[in-house]
């Protein structure tokens, strides 16, 4: 049986169009009547969702209404498989419970199709066939029969076509599908198939990445062809750290994977636990892959407002810097921190150091460009004329180009320069829409509709 359309976000009228939350509710009723679907629009939409539209599985967690409320069923979907276990229900055992329906469907597959499901099981989300051949191409299974075998399973209904990204068709194991064959991987085979993860993504990223460059002047494009294998890399990094391999952790964090968590949030707690890591055990990572690591650690906990964390990652990369370039980073690093932690005048000595010293002009330039956020208007102004008469606003050494032009567009507007605050705004919301940093354009986007407002631009600021 194919998957129901599930909804696309948690909403009534979402809802009401979804074969799979009409389907629910339908069952729901049935189980405990009086229930409405109105009342419990967010833990529908989760049920849908987690169950991938599967109408034997909507069914079972309908069903589970009698003993739970739909929160708690949402609840307890970690291991769906268990939780909608159901001996209650009569007809053909066929459809007593999920699993015996996997299992039916599983028997009618040959063996390559069990192996290859069982290997597939090892990906956290969707996957592109170039990885499916790398990692589960292997005796018994050639890499050129994955492809042929991928097409068997789709048209069994136990592998979907999940769209494409980043140009590669993307394809996915249903989640309780996925969870019966991951049993069906003994601890050996497991740990196997995750090493092989490890060294794909630890190849892969390692060939992405050019730590020549310096964190704020990347332009973050291959970072954002990565969203659709975020939980597969972060699984990538949690099995290397688990099996003592924190080479090969740090390689894929110190990478455009790590980009990807810098802009889209929610990963501080990853992140600093792969840094800590590998700063424990730093003779086993190369010099350039750790400092590449830290720049980004410090990016994290800077937009996450951990300042102390900031400040410890950003003193960590200046006592390991082996260069000027390096120790000079970090230097302004610590001072914005340390500003951020509300010590300003050591801050300000800090910044002060670092313009009269510093080789080179775009480090000068966003010492400057950093004070704005805690002088006076007008002395904020000419900090920046004087920060973007040293360097571009594009190829400064630590502002990335959008938050720069967000900071010119402060002082501007504070100043009465508004057609420079437009322009600097305009630029800042470019800049981070383009390389998908979402948590600052917000930031930007909100400024800059207020200077609309201001200038009588309603229709602009809307």
């Amino acid at each position: 049986v194919h998957p129901l359309r599930v909804p696309d976000v948690a909403g009534i009228e979402q809802l009401a169009r979804s074969d799979a939350a009409v389907l629910f509710a339908e069952r729901a009723a049935n189980a405990e009547p009086g229930f409405a679907f109105e009342e419990h629009v967010d833990a529908v939409f989760e049920i849908c969702h987690r169950l991938d539209g599967l109408p034997l599985a909507l069914e079972l967690a309908a069903g589970r209404l009698r003993v739970f409320s739909a929160e708690e069923v949402a609840g307890r979907l970690d291991d769906q498989l268990a939780t909608l276990r159901s001996k209650q229900r009569t007809g053909d055992l066929r459809h007593a419970t999920i699993e015996a329906t996997i299992a039916w469907s599983w028997g009618l597959l040959d063996d390559l199709e069990r192996t290859l499901l069982r290997r597939l099981s090892v990906f956290r989300a969707t996957w592109a066939m170039e990885a499916a051949e790398a990692i589960c191409g292997h005796d018994p299974i050639n890499q050129d029969q994955i492809a042929d075998l991928v097409a068997r399973l789709v048209g069994k209904s136990l592998v979907v076509v999940n769209g494409v990204s980043a140009g590669s068709t993307r394809y996915r194991v249903l989640e309780p599908i996925r969870q019966y064959a991951a049993r069906r991987l003994d601890d050996q085979a497991t740990a196997e198939m995750r090493g092989r993860c490890i060294d794909y993504w630890s190849a892969v990223m390692a060939g992405a990445n050019d730590p020549s460059a310096r964190i704020t002047l990347r332009d973050y494009e291959h970072a954002n062809t990565l969203g659709a294998d975020r939980a597969n890399l972060t699984a990538a990094i949690e099995w290397a750290l688990a099996s003592q391999r924190y080479e090969d952790a740090i390689v894929i964090f110190a990478s455009p994977f790590g980009e990807l968590l810098m802009m889209r949030g929610s990963s501080f707690d990853l992140a600093s636990r792969v840094m800590d890591t590998a700063l424990e055990h730093r003779e086993t990572v190369s010099h350039q892959v750790l400092i590449w690591a830290i720049e980004i650690m410090c990016v994290i906990a800077s937009t996450d407002s951990r300042n102390q964390a900031w400040l410890h990652y950003a003193t960590c990369g200046r006592e390991i810097s082996q260069s000027s370039e390096e120790r000079q980073w970090f230097e302004l690093t610590a001072a914005f921190a340390t500003n951020r932690l509300g010590r300003h005048d050591a801050a300000a000595a800090m910044i002060d150091r670092i313009v009269a010293d510093a080789d080179a002009p775009g480090i000068r330039a966003s010492a400057l460009l950093g004070k704005t956020e805690y002088v006076a208007p007008q002395q904020s102004w000419e900090l920046c004329e004087a920060a973007l008469e040293l360097s571009p606003i594009d190829a400064l050494g630590w502002w990335d180009e959008g938050v720069a032009a967000w900071l010119v567009c402060i002082a501007a507007v504070d100043t009465g320069r508004y057609d420079v605050a437009i322009r600097m705004g305009e630029r800042s919301v470019g800049r981070c829409r383009r390389i998908g940093w979402s948590m600052m354009e917000w930031h930007s986007a909100a400024l800059l509709a207020r200077i609309y407002v201001m200038v009588g631009r309603l229709e602009d600021a809307r």
